[in-house]
């Protein structure tokens, strides 16, 4: 049985909305769902940035959205 599945699109530092936007009709398209731009969460993702790749790590900053 197929679940209802959705994806938010959350910028977590100051970012312009109109760069966002875009994003929503290829991802849909891309997984069949449901997409959202929400709007932006007061989280300083730096505690995430990992300096010697320029990545941030999704696992710790999923875990504080989810807080």
């Amino acid at each position: 049985m197929a679940h209802a599945s959705s994806i938010l699109i959350v910028a977590i530092n100051p970012a312009d909305r109109s760069l966002l936007v875009p994003l929503v009709k290829p991802l849909a398209e891309t997984f069949s769902c449901e997409v959202e731009v929400t709007r932006a969460m007061p989280l300083d993702g730096s505690f995430a940035l990992n300096v010697s790749r320029y990545q941030y790590g999704s696992t710790a900053l999923i875990a504080a959205l989810l807080e």
